[in-house]
């Protein structure tokens, strides 16, 4: 299936993690121009001319999403740059795993700060642009711990619970502007943060990492972790006008782990 993606600009943040890295190779692959952002400028480097080798179009730009005007200026000359910014996927912040009583106000304010409040910003700060140009996709990465409450990740789960709910309610203001946003949930994607989630839960309950992982997999259908390209090609989907009558949006990535009516 043609994505219609050729030449499209193509903006991804968090573009040096596991599932950004991975968003990127499939944009590429479908002939966008990628622009990769985040503040880690030597594996965005690294990122961009790998993608570069590959025969894909990409670049690297720097920014702290938590500096507001810096982001605005860079979403800024990137559309002018370009002549357009037509998709965004945010795949950018981080929250801590830990058990429930031994989570701290710092806990939660850091979850605020580090996934919805950054990715709310962006999502203004490229929707202004888009709205502009009277089109646009963006794609939000959420997560399923804000549907279904898991014990080690209520912080974060609470912040992916807020950024769903922003991003539904925005979804239908952008829309009369030509604009379409939608969310994706991953499940339990093979990366470093699982790991980290494992960890959580065998310090919480005294298993080891085998048996923590086991009892994750337990609560998934499918009994495996997803890989980070398994939902990078849904996102990819979603960032094409093949996804035109999506309107707001949460895709569950997630192998059946959240039971859904």
């Amino acid at each position: 299936m043609d994505l219609g993606l050729t030449d499209r600009v193509a903006l991804v943040a968090g573009a040096s993690g596991e599932l950004g890295a991975a968003v990127c190779r499939r944009l590429a692959q479908e002939g966008a121009r990628v622009v990769l952002l985040g503040r880690d400028q030597t594996a965005l480097e690294a990122a961009a001319a790998a993608l570069r080798a590959q025969g894909g179009q990409a670049q690297a730009r720097f920014c702290d999403l938590e500096d507001a005007a810096a982001l605005d200026a860079v979403v800024a000359d990137i559309a002018d740059t370009a002549g357009s910014l037509d998709v965004l996927v945010s795949a950018a912040g981080s929250t801590r795993r830990v058990p429930a009583y031994e989570a701290t106000d710092a806990d939660y304010e850091h979850a605020m700060t580090n996934k919805f409040l950054i990715n709310v910003r962006l999502v203004l700060s490229v929707a202004r642009v888009m709205r502009q140009q009277g089109h646009g996709r963006i794609v939000v990465v959420s997560g399923v711990g804000g549907i279904q409450p898991m014990d080690v990740h209520l912080p974060g789960g609470a912040s992916n619970a807020a950024l769903s709910l922003f991003a539904k309610g925005f979804a239908r203001v952008l829309a009369k502007d030509g604009v379409s946003l939608n969310t994706v949930n991953p499940g339990a994607v093979t990366s470093p943060r699982l790991r980290g989630h494992h960890e959580a839960r065998a310090a919480a309950q005294g298993m080891t990492l085998a048996e923590a992982r086991e009892h994750l997999l337990t609560e998934i259908p499918l009994h495996r972790e997803a890989e980070a390209a398994e939902v990078a090609d849904v996102i990819a989907f979603l960032a094409s006008d093949r996804a035109s009558y999506l309107i707001g949006a949460g895709i569950d990535v997630d192998g059946g782990q959240v039971a859904g009516l």
